[in-house]
């Protein structure tokens, strides 16, 4: 069904589809800053079960907490009778790959080292996660064309002039969610 405007403005849609866009951008940025080695290691150092509960139950409830200690290091400490959890953390530790040493009322974590597979396996997961972004930036224009097109009493010309303003902005967008994988590739070869 056509809609008629008498004040047709270009850079409405283009604002709309830029709001969406950045929004779009902004979710993207997010989930790739989550895949790290760091980040994953120490996701599966808390999920280690010590004395009934994960890592992680004991450090909300105040027994324990964990300290990134250095790039590839963790230490656990007794905060409040934690020092039960600290003697049953070890073995899990362990058994979960981490190279554990307890130490003065506490526990030294080694996180695994970093291979160039794993490093390969995060970066194949931010392609898919780029390639998702961008679908849904090429879905947005698409959406936001088809209403442009829909328009009665707007010549072609100034539809086609806002649609190019769309697909000039989804072009930028799209070097951006380039620009931000070559940034976390960067980090991730480091």
């Amino acid at each position: 069904m056509k809609r008629a405007t008498n004040d047709f403005n270009p850079k409405d849609f283009l604002d709309r589809f830029n709001i969406k866009a950045d929004a779009i951008l902004h979710n993207f940025v997010q989930q790739i800053e989550a895949v790290s080695p760091n980040k994953i290691d120490m996701h599966k150092l808390k999920s280690v079960t010590a004395s009934g509960k994960t890592l992680s139950e004991h450090e909300k409830s105040g027994s324990i907490v964990i300290l990134m200690n250095g790039p590839r290091y963790a230490r656990l400490e007794n905060i409040y009778e934690g020092q039960r959890v600290l003697k049953s953390s070890t073995k899990g530790l362990i058994e979960a790959g981490f190279v554990a040493q307890e130490v003065n009322d506490g526990i030294n974590v080694s996180l695994p080292q970093v291979t160039e597979e794993m490093r390969k396996n995060l970066f194949k997961e931010v392609k898919i996660m780029k390639e998702d972004a961008k679908q849904k930036i090429n879905k947005l224009r698409t959406e936001i064309d088809k209403e442009v097109k829909l328009l009665t009493g707007v010549s072609e010309d100034l539809q086609r002039a806002a649609k190019n303003e769309i697909d000039k902005s989804k072009d930028n967008y799209q070097a951006k969610l380039d620009k931000e994988v070559t940034r976390k590739e960067s980090e991730l070869k480091a």
